[in-house]
Formats: structure tokens, C-alpha cells, sequence
């Protein structure tokens, strides 16, 4: 699972060099909140999960989205 989400954020990201479990999804990668949107939906047919937005707020590093979807994947 963490390299399906690493490699749907690096298509996401591609001018960044590095990604990596504390890289911050924001600051560190660029991603804004339009962009999120488009990874959450990607992720979230790769993954067959579905995304609460309001339970999202405290995702802010790589390592923080795979934990999220973990806890949502069955």
C-alpha cells in the first residue's frame, strides 16, 4: 500500500526529487488544496476506500496518509 500511495503522490508531484515518509504533503511537496482534492480521488479508486474530508484535517506527511488509509482499508 505505502508504494501505491507514494507513487500516486509522485505523479501528482513531479517535479519534486524526493518523497519520503516525513515529507510534509504541503510544504514540503507543494501540494495545494485543489491538488489534494485530485490525489484523495486517485488514491481513493486505487485504494476502493473512501475519504472522509472532515476526519482529514490532521493529514499533513506522507507517513500520515498512509496511516489514514490503512485505518480505512479492510
Amino acid at each position: 500500500m505505502e508504494e501505491k500511495i507514494i507513487s500516486i503522490i509522485s505523479n501528482h508531484c513531479p517535479n519534486v526529487q524526493s518523497i519520503n515518509m516525513y515529507s510534509d504533503l504541503f510544504y514540503d511537496l507543494g501540494i495545494s488544496s485543489l491538488k489534494m482534492i485530485s490525489l484523495i480521488t486517485d488514491i481513493e479508486k486505487e485504494l476502493e476506500i473512501t475519504v472522509d474530508f472532515r476526519e482529514f484535517h490532521d493529514v499533513h506527511t506522507v507517513n500520515d496518509l498512509i496511516l489514514y488509509c490503512k485505518g480505512l482499508h479492510k
